[in-house]
């Protein structure tokens, strides 16, 4: 086993997207015939998801876990987004409300993947990044579904 699957991801990439009506069909076929695999295919990403909303919008969220965040910076990865493929050329400008977060996973619950889940994305106030930090850890330890 490589050391990676021993330790837990501490990176996270999210991304909150719609995609214009007309391109949504070839947005879609993109997504899950080039661009997921070629996204953990990158060294340093362990794996990738994507959801559709059932109601509300953006109709779609993903997250990528990765080994640090810095990974996100990496140079395989920078190739990447400096060299779009034809067909990501083509979609990308039916994106439509992107919000793309990179993340440090500071704690975690459970194991697994879900079918389903909720987003929210929270702002603090200024001077209260802290507090929220730590009660989004004690919502963690105490489980109950979050």
């Amino acid at each position: 086993m490589n050391e990676s699957a021993r330790t837990p991801p501490t990176g996270l990439l999210i991304v909150w997207t719609d995609a214009d009506p007309p391109g949504e069909l070839d947005f879609n076929a993109w997504y899950n015939g080039q661009h997921l695999a070629e996204r953990v295919g990158v060294p340093g990403f362990r794996s990738g998801a994507r959801y559709a909303a059932l109601r509300g919008a953006p109709r779609y969220f993903a997250a990528y876990d990765t080994d640090d965040p810095g990974v996100l910076r990496s140079p395989a990865y920078r190739a990447r987004l400096n060299d779009p493929t034809p067909w990501t050329q083509r979609v990308m400008p039916h994106f439509r409300g992107t919000v793309r977060v990179t993340c440090r996973v500071l704690a975690q619950h459970g194991r697994g993947l879900g079918g389903a889940l909720r987003t929210l994305r929270l702002e603090p106030a200024e001077g209260r990044r802290e507090v929220l930090r730590a009660g989004n850890r004690e919502a963690l330890r105490a489980g109950g579904g979050v």
